[in-house]
């Protein structure tokens, strides 16, 4: 069974985190099991993550995200568990968000199955409204107060390995209301395809291009990214976002 440990990932991409929507992570393709459950556990490998960004260095209560990951396959149930952790603080507002994530994958070769995956998540979000000022300080939609709120959801996806080929589709907030119907307290579906392709240039190089798709039907974005890992140890990739 493969161990694969990327303890310190600090990024300083500057990336913009839009109203109601899902946070963006430039290194999605290592965040997998967070936009889509079936991927947890689906080389059977076990993988933990910790990643730490903060943008706008300077500015006053900056976006920052820190982000926990551990997932992996466990042979004697024949699935793949995983959790997530994540805070992502932008401005006055926190958020809290917690994934418990399960996949049954099938496999007919080592290397190629077919996953399904569902997800239970909890969001917590925070808003200090006292610091905030609105055009109109009346308006009955305001939060001018400390406040906190709960959500809890389904989320749903599937996943297909073919070698050095992935790709799957998912669904996030499932159990939640349309984007156009959301709002602060509760955000809408978000729906994700994503694709890589793994190319092993030499046994100490690989070079992986991939592409996320993201759109709650409202706003549409996409990341196309390249990723180069030298000895399964050091990781360097490059990013771009369409439609940030």
């Amino acid at each position: 069974m493969k161990h694969k440990y990327l303890l310190f990932l600090f990024s300083i991409i500057t990336t913009i985190t839009y109203a109601q929507r899902d946070i963006q992570l430039t290194q999605y393709s290592l965040n997998m099991p967070y936009y889509n459950a079936a991927f947890t556990g689906l080389d059977k490998g076990i993988h933990s993550l910790l990643l730490v960004r903060s943008q706008w260095i300077g500015f006053t209560k900056p976006p920052e995200t820190q982000f926990i990951d551990f997932n992996g396959y466990i042979n004697k149930i024949k699935s793949g568990v995983g959790l997530t952790l994540i805070h992502d603080q932008l401005g006055y507002e926190n958020n809290y968000n917690l994934h418990l994530n399960y996949a049954f994958p099938y496999y007919w070769d080592d290397n190629k199955a077919i996953s399904i995956g569902a997800s239970f998540n909890v969001l917590w979000k925070r808003l200090d409204g006292s610091e905030l000022i609105y055009e109109d300080m009346t308006d009955p939609n305001a939060i001018l107060a400390n406040e906190s709120f709960y959500n809890y959801s389904m989320n749903l996806g599937v996943a297909l390995l073919l070698n050095d080929f992935q790709f799957g589709i998912s669904t996030i907030y499932l159990t939640n209301t349309n984007a156009h119907l959301s709002d602060f307290k509760k955000p809408g579906r978000h729906y994700y395809a994503f694709g890589q392709y793994k190319f092993n240039v030499n046994d100490y190089l690989s070079l992986t291009p991939s592409f996320l798709v993201k759109t709650d039907f409202v706003v549409y974005q996409g990341d196309i990214s390249l990723l180069s890992i030298y000895q399964n140890t050091l990781y360097l990739g490059v990013n771009y976002r369409i439609n940030e």
